[in-house]
């Protein structure tokens, strides 16, 4: 059995399949009776892989298991990203970018954006160069890269993100929706051009 605590530096392979309370899974171990073990909760799971929480908010526990244990350590395939980038500079006969300067990138927030959650920022960083509010009288078209408990970011080409407040669209798109939303009179109307990759109830 793979018993674990507060203390542990690492556990190990949490599966699809976690619910189902197998032995051979991590299992935390009550710390006032050691012979009382418990599940990981979704959070917890999460956090074991580097993973922001809020991309499993609004799935039973189980649903919320078997996608996480679908997926992967989050800093480590990033950096298998930033190998295989940097493999397609060398081809293209560009200069590689290094680690460090990878991870002082930062996201340029638009005026009408500032006021944006600094963790919302950083999610945003991970998707988009560019972050800019939805005004009125404007139309965007392009996939949900990224959605938090009340704000939607919409990639519409260029890198750039549009954050999209969901009280004032009327109805909240599912993650890789591909959308337009036409903004008029403080209300954004969503057609979903194309089903979601995802449905994630986020």
């Amino acid at each position: 059995m793979q018993i674990v605590t507060a203390d542990s530096e690492h556990v190990g392979t949490i599966g699809k399949g976690y619910m189902k309370r197998r032995s051979t899974e991590p299992l935390v171990q009550n710390p006032n009776n050691p012979d009382l073990l418990r599940l990981l909760t979704p959070e917890e799971h999460a956090s074991c892989k580097g993973i922001s929480p809020h991309l499993v908010d609004g799935l039973s526990s189980t649903a919320k298991h078997e996608v996480l244990g679908q997926s992967v350590i989050f800093s480590v395939f990033r950096d298998v990203g930033h190998h295989v980038g940097n493999s397609i500079n060398r081809f293209v006969g560009r200069p590689e970018i290094d680690m460090e300067r990878a991870e002082a990138t930062s996201i340029l927030v638009e005026s009408n954006a500032t006021d944006l959650d600094p963790q919302f920022i950083d999610l945003a960083k991970e998707v988009v160069a560019t972050l800019k509010r939805a005004e009125n009288g404007h139309t965007y078209s392009g996939p949900v890269v990224a959605v938090d408990r009340n704000l939607v970011i919409q990639d519409v080409g260029r890198n750039t993100g549009i954050v999209h407040d969901t009280s004032k669209l009327d109805r909240v798109p599912k993650l890789g929706a591909k959308m337009k939303v036409v903004h008029e009179n403080d209300i954004g109307k969503v057609v979903v051009q194309s089903k979601p990759q995802l449905s994630l109830s986020l």
